[in-house]
């Protein structure tokens, strides 16, 4: 992916878990977005979709909300990006860093 599009899909998956969070969890919705915020947000960085599969997985056993990011029609010549459902990006949260390292400390930061 490119950097913008890259950018563009993770913050689908950060925007779609706190959206998540405020309906099935208000309460950690209104911590992690309020005055005395505690969190924190990383880009991590896949080899590949079935990684990211294998970290929802995860992240749904440790009770954690997550939200994959399916891009869908979208063509951009010479790219994976054919217009098919392609998996992109996942969020994870809102947790603490102790709730999710199990799932995250696989994957190294994007550069």
């Amino acid at each position: 992916m490119t950097p913008g599009k890259a950018a563009s899909q993770l913050c689908h998956a950060s925007k779609n878990t706190l959206l998540l969070a405020e309906r099935l969890s208000p309460e950690l919705a209104r911590i992690y977005q309020g005055p005395n915020f505690l969190g924190t947000q990383i880009c991590l960085e896949a080899r590949n979709a079935d990684e990211l599969l294998r970290a929802r997985d995860l992240a749904r056993e440790a009770g954690l909300l997550t939200s994959l990011i399916i891009d869908e029609g979208h063509i951009i010549p010479g790219t994976p990006f054919d217009g098919n459902p392609i998996i992109t990006a996942l969020g994870i949260g809102p947790c603490t860093k102790e709730q999710a390292h199990h799932i995250t400390k696989r994957f190294k930061l994007i550069k």
